[in-house]
């Protein structure tokens, strides 16, 4: 279920209709659409998608549940998996940064590819868990990382250095709602919404200069359970958001 949640004084919960309403229009349903499908015969290298991403290029990356990621062009699949040097073979999210580097978030950490090689961000790195559920880049180009498990949490990479970043931390203890963070969006107002798997959301500041705001079950919010935020239409700031329970 789909609802939609204004940012502003006193939270609004719709179940959003828009779908229905498209559905509903004649000259949606008289339209005529091409599919074309692309299987294990025709280079998949793995039927289970996570997730899918258009780089600046044009390429298109999808990571997979058990073969890593892998690049089409069009025509051709091109896989990279951890004997190509990526982390680990369950790719669950990607994203591009500002340098034009590719992340991918996976069961092992994080791999950054620079077209050339990986580079692996992990616990060793200061990475809060392996398990990486979400990436997320901000609009000042932070990359924000989710993870999940016992140890899981909210990470801000800084880079440092080639090969080198700085990695701050947070969890429940730090005043976020839950551990396992399965999406993160930004407002219009420079705060972050973090979604959890069983803990709500949690708005907070990016720097922390104000007290994070909760949204569960305890709140009479819908669902404590959150897999998806995505930036949305509020009539009255433009600061609304979906988000998938």
């Amino acid at each position: 279920m789909t609802r939609h949640i204004s940012s502003g004084k006193g939270f609004l919960y719709k179940v959003c209709l828009a779908f229905l309403a498209l559905l509903s229009s004649p000259g949606i349903l008289a339209q005529q659409y091409h599919f074309e499908n692309f299987t294990l015969e025709n280079g998949l290298p793995q039927a289970n998608i996570y997730c899918i991403f258009q780089d600046s290029r044009g390429y298109l990356w999808l990571g997979t549940e058990g073969s890593g990621a892998c690049r089409f062009d069009g025509k051709n699949f091109v896989i990279f998996n951890r004997k190509k040097g990526i982390a680990g073979d369950v790719v669950r999210s990607i994203l591009e940064d500002d340098l034009g580097q590719l992340w991918f978030g996976t069961d092992s950490g994080v791999s950054v590819y620079d077209g050339r090689k990986f580079f692996t961000i992990n616990e060793k790195n200061g990475l809060s868990s392996n398990t990486v559920v979400c990436l997320y880049r901000d609009k000042t180009d932070t990359i924000w990382i989710g993870t999940a498990g016992n140890k899981g949490g909210l990470n801000k990479i800084e880079s440092l250095a080639r090969d080198s970043v700085k990695i701050t931390r947070f969890t429940v203890q730090d005043g976020l709602s839950g551990n396992n963070v399965f999406s993160i969006c930004e407002d219009n107002f420079s705060r972050l919404w973090i979604g959890t798997f069983g803990g709500g959301i949690t708005i907070r500041s990016k720097n922390g200069s104000s007290v994070p705001v909760k949204l569960t079950s305890l709140h009479n919010f819908p669902s404590d359970h959150i897999v998806a935020i995505k930036p949305g239409v509020s009539g009255d700031s433009g600061s609304g958001h979906m988000i998938r329970a």
